[in-house]
């Protein structure tokens, strides 16, 4: 009987890298060594008891056992004989050899914290190197050199247009191009101005792009492009690739901006019996006449005038309408043209 058995036992413990007590685990892995010994080497239910034993000779083993002839029936009776009257043998090959091979490996691997200091180890190196060997490795480094100047382009709404942006644009975009023409892939990127940016204040962002070794003054050339998407619209103003050169690109809407003063005087409201009057507003937007504001005017408000920031097309004029409410009902003007700055209201009624 050949037996062998093989156990591997392998335990990874980094308490001692990370300062961590670990003295549980060890009491859990040798109680767990400990029964794995006794199922081993136990000779009476482990792996090492022995197996049960082969007889050498059981009963009724030997075959052809003589029986009693006629004669000895009749006067002796029946049963075995006493003996066997010729010589008969059993031959049994029986090897009783026992090998037990048990194998236990018990490993276990940790890991440690070993100090570097890399700046004293290049320092070490550098001063072990002499002459070509030395400026082989090291050197001193220009961190002004063509290869590692980056050039920071400044993006910023128009302030002009800032205050008024969320009552007619959803958003502003610039798509950002640099093209190299030394085998280096452009470099292109995206600035977004959205309404709730723009309202809290947050009307500037930056745009980084490297020099990658250009030699000459074209490196601070770079091409752009800004969209506008008005509210109320599904296609947004799309404008073409610009070529510049400078550090700060403004965005600015293809609008013209008019600050209109709206003027009332609240004594004409009383004695006319108005209680209110509401303004349209109406401009010339992408080549479509758009109601782009609306005034509420009462006769109880105590400001007398009042301020309002339109946009229209480059070239357009801008258009109102009046609307004054009475307790005997409305009465709606018509649409007029709005040529000044400055618009005074007067109930004609």
């Amino acid at each position: 009987m050949i037996r062998d058995q093989v156990i591997k036992v392998q335990s990874f413990d980094r308490g001692a890298s990370l300062n961590v007590s670990t003295k549980d685990m060890d009491n859990i892995l040798n109680m767990v060594t400990d029964k794995l010994i006794d199922v081993m080497f136990d000779p009476t239910k482990g792996w090492a008891k022995d197996p049960e034993r082969v007889a050498s000779v059981g009963q009724n083993q030997i075959p052809m056992r003589q029986e009693r002839g006629f004669f000895g029936q009749l006067f002796a009776g029946t049963g075995n004989q006493e003996y066997v009257s010729d010589n008969q043998f059993v031959v049994k090959d029986i090897k009783d050899e026992r090998l037990n091979r048990f194998y236990l490996n018990l490993s276990k691997s940790t890991t440690i914290k070993v100090p570097v200091y890399t700046s004293g180890n290049i320092a070490f190196l550098m001063n072990n190197l002499e002459g070509k060997e030395r400026d082989k490795y090291f050197g001193t480094v220009n961190l002004d050199d063509p290869d590692f100047q980056m050039r920071d382009i400044n993006v910023q709404v128009d302030g002009a247009f800032s205050e008024a942006f969320g009552e007619i644009f959803n958003f502003v975009s610039l798509n950002f191009r640099k093209a190299y023409n030394n085998g280096q892939s452009d470099v292109t990127k995206d600035v977004v101005f959205d309404r709730k940016a723009v309202e809290a204040g947050n009307v500037l962002q930056h745009v980084l792009y490297p020099r990658l070794g250009l030699q000459k003054f074209d490196w601070l050339n770079y091409e752009y492009r800004i969209s506008w998407s008005l509210k109320g619209k599904n296609k947004s103003i799309d404008g073409q690739w610009m070529k510049a050169n400078g550090n700060a690109i403004a965005l600015v809407p293809p609008f013209v901006k008019k600050t209109i003063e709206v003027d009332a005087d609240r004594g004409f409201f009383k004695e006319k019996n108005v209680m209110s009057a509401s303004v349209r507003f109406l401009a010339i937007v992408q080549g479509e006449a758009v109601v782009q504001k609306t005034l509420v005017l009462r006769a109880s408000d105590t400001e007398v005038t009042s301020k309002v920031a339109l946009f229209c097309d480059p070239g357009e004029t801008l258009g109102y309408q009046v609307t004054w409410h009475t307790k005997e009902g409305d009465k709606k003007e018509d649409i007029k043209v709005l040529d000044q700055d400055y618009l005074i209201l007067v109930p004609r009624i």
